[in-house]
């Protein structure tokens, strides 16, 4: 029995000081050595989320050149703050055309059995389409290359028109050009205020220093303001038989000639001004 008693005391005495002897990691002899590591409080998603949110606001520009019609040649520029979307504008330089205008022959003056009237004409227009000047936002909506664009556009027309023909003398015997002639000028300037709706890709390359672009719509005239001169003179009103034309009349002839062209021109601008037309384009420059 005292055998079994000191086995006993003997087996917690050794246990005790096998407990007493167990210290914690990170602690010696009382005093705190070693810190444990601190836990990170920040999730991984919302890790993730911050960088994509900031991956939205990467800011861009584009500078380079456009080739496009109806614009021509010019240069355009893009600011792409957000992958979302982009603000661009564009000029484009002033295309020159050369073109023909019909004014039927109409009678002038009636007087005394005689008839003063201008022959059919053909005008030779020269025109300037341009300069061009616009500006807008396109929506990425894939946030990538692919874009829809809308935007304001200005353009203007100036159109000249200069031509020399005949006077037509209608008497009871027929009808017959005259020897007096005619010079009839005229000049409009026209200025439109256009929407400019557009569909387009825009691709980086070359390690994201270049970029290529094409684009393809369509513009709207929805403003316009017209200002046209048109003169006419005769240059030889003595060059007639007196008898058969009477100062007075061709100073008429004169005015109803302007009238005339005046109108004619009027009636092309309402056309142009309301025209609606494609636009399709091609740009490449600089990617910063």
């Amino acid at each position: 029995m005292a055998k079994l008693l000191w086995s006993l005391i003997c087996g917690m005495s050794l246990s005790i000081a096998g407990v007493a002897g167990a210290r914690p990691q990170g602690w010696e002899d009382g005093s705190r050595t070693n810190t444990p590591s601190k836990v990170s409080l920040s999730s991984p998603s919302k890790s993730r989320s911050s960088e994509s949110f900031a991956s939205l606001f990467s800011p861009s520009f584009d500078f380079g050149f456009m080739a496009s019609a109806p614009e021509s040649l010019g240069v355009e520029a893009q600011f792409r703050p957000h992958s979302l979307f982009s603000l661009w504008a564009l000029y484009s330089w002033p295309l020159d055309l050369e073109i023909a205008v019909n004014v039927k022959s109409k009678k002038l003056v009636e007087e005394g059995g005689f008839a003063i009237r201008s022959p059919d004409l053909e005008l030779p227009v020269q025109a300037r389409i341009g300069p061009h000047r616009a500006a807008g936002v396109a929506f990425h909506p894939f946030r990538g290359s692919f874009f829809l664009s809308a935007g304001y556009e200005a353009r203007t027309i100036d159109i000249q028109s200069e031509v020399e023909s005949r006077l037509e003398l209608i008497d009871g015997q027929g009808r017959a050009l005259t020897n007096t002639v005619f010079r009839a000028y005229a000049n409009t300037h026209t200025e439109q205020d256009i929407l400019r709706m557009t569909i387009g890709n825009r691709w980086n390359f070359a390690y994201e220093k270049l970029y290529f672009s094409w684009f393809g719509g369509f513009v709207q005239p929805f403003g316009a303001g017209s200002r046209h001169n048109v003169d006419v003179k005769v240059l030889n009103p003595l060059a007639s038989d007196p008898g058969d034309v009477v100062a007075s009349n061709l100073k008429l002839a004169e005015e109803q000639q302007e009238i005339l062209m005046s109108q004619r021109l009027d009636k092309e601008l309402m056309k142009v001004e309301r025209q609606i037309l494609p636009v399709l384009g091609l740009g490449f420059g600089w990617h910063f």
